[in-house]
């Protein structure tokens, strides 16, 4: 049986201004740099034995 899923926690203080402030300026990552994620997610996936995405 599936557990209840936990309410999501509020963000108070410095931590709300810091979180606002990183998903207004969010870090952009080269071609080259999302190339060889998805090179070793594949290399992983494909020898943990669970079938997945593409």
């Amino acid at each position: 049986m599936a557990r209840p899923i936990k309410e999501t926690p509020f963000l108070h203080g410095n931590d709300a201004r810091r979180f606002n402030e990183q998903i207004k300026a969010p870090v952009r990552v080269s071609l080259e740099e999302v190339r060889r994620a998805q090179s070793i997610y594949r290399a992983v996936n494909k020898h943990s034995g669970s079938p997945c995405c593409g």
